[in-house]
């Protein structure tokens, strides 16, 4: 079974939004040991686009424009529902239109903006791989 999440990288003053899930279980996971960029699934009356946005927006406080379409990440394996999947992530370009103050929730604890220098070491690579593929295609110029 394939699953799809949708999601944003968004950059603010030459820095990258990314946050850190929230550790519901205890246990150490590789979830938990890392950040990530902010994304999730979509539901049926929305479009890639729109789950983008609002996946954003609840993960982070931020409300964001699309800029342009970024890619996927390569397939890879995880578990939904007590099942394996296959997922691949969806993300596009964004820029925060409004930015508030963040409050923990019960996907996510922290949010943080980082250099592009920094993500080495807080993202898994698939999630830094889409993040240089942006500024590939956008050629900003940030390293």
């Amino acid at each position: 079974m394939r699953v799809y999440s949708y999601g944003g990288v968004v950059i603010w003053k030459d820095k990258i939004l990314i946050c850190h899930p929230t550790n519901r279980s205890g246990k150490v996971t590789l979830e938990s040991m890392y950040w990530r960029l902010p994304k999730g699934g979509k539901s049926d009356d929305e479009s890639p686009e729109e789950a983008a946005i609002r996946e954003v927006f609840e993960e982070t406080g931020v409300k964001c424009e699309i800029i342009s379409l970024i890619g996927n990440t390569t397939p890879y394996k995880t578990t939904k529902n007590k099942r394996r999947v296959t997922k691949v992530a969806v993300f596009y370009e964004m820029q925060p239109v409004t930015i508030t103050k963040f409050i923990p929730n019960r996907e996510m604890d922290e949010i943080k903006w980082v250099t592009f220098n920094e993500l080495p070491n807080y993202l898994v690579e698939r999630e830094y791989d889409i993040v240089r593929q942006c500024f590939e295609q956008k050629k900003k110029g940030f390293w």
